[in-house]
């Protein structure tokens, strides 16, 4: 429900009248994927795959995909007219694909968001609007979450520092089915906060830099 209410704000009635989703009904993003737009009374428009639009025009308001696909609909010139958002996950954005995606289609925003299905899926959030152009970052928590970069004592690093991230709040997942190991070792104690028994959840481990394990 937090991720649910973020999401209307974020994106508004407009953008959700007419939503593209390729999500399976059993993966957890359809939560979010269905129930965003039917709470505000917009349509889901039900595709197995973004790909779709490169066979026929869905008069679709907003697309939800990864970068690579969002590619491949530019390079066949296939993002329709209509579309006036597009919210990119999965994989890193980068200048080249923002910039051309405002170059030649009506879009008005480029989202990015990231988060694993640990925090109830996206834990970050941000928005570029046409006319500001590319923003090289991968937003700011959302509401009611916490995301702090760490070190290896769960201290924090100063900006410009690797750390580790770690993502606390509303999302955090109870833990692993049948892993209570697991579970103790990723979900841990924030000391960041002051009510107890709240924890956070590790997303990865890092070796001199490079992600080694965790979610992506």
């Amino acid at each position: 429900m937090n991720l649910i209410g973020r999401a209307q704000e974020w994106f508004g009635g407009e953008a959700l009248k007419r939503r593209l989703v390729s999500t399976a009904l059993n993966l957890e993003l359809a939560g979010y994927e269905y129930l965003v737009p039917l709470t505000v009374g917009g349509t889901v428009v039900i595709v197995s795959s973004a790909l779709e639009l490169l066979r026929r025009d869905l008069g679709v308001t907003m697309i939800h995909t990864g970068p690579s696909v969002m590619r491949a609909l530019l390079e066949a010139r296939k993002v329709p007219a209509t579309v006036r958002v597009v919210n990119l996950g999965a994989e890193a954005v980068n200048r080249r694909l923002v910039e051309r995606i405002f170059a030649t289609t009506e879009v008005e925003r480029v989202c990015q968001v990231y988060g694993p299905a640990e925090t109830t899926r996206y834990a970050t959030w941000g928005g570029m609007k046409r006319g500001e152009g590319y923003r090289g970052q991968s937003g700011r928590a959302i509401g009611n979450t916490r995301v702090y970069v760490l070190n290896e004592e769960r201290e924090p690093v100063p900006v410009g520092v690797v750390g580790e991230l770690y993502i606390g709040g509303a999302g955090v997942g109870r833990g692993y089915v049948n892993g209570e190991e697991l579970t103790a070792e990723r979900y841990v104690a924030d000391p960041f906060v002051e009510k107890s028994g709240e924890r956070m959840y590790q997303t990865g481990r890092w070796d001199g830099g490079r992600r080694v394990e965790g979610s992506s």
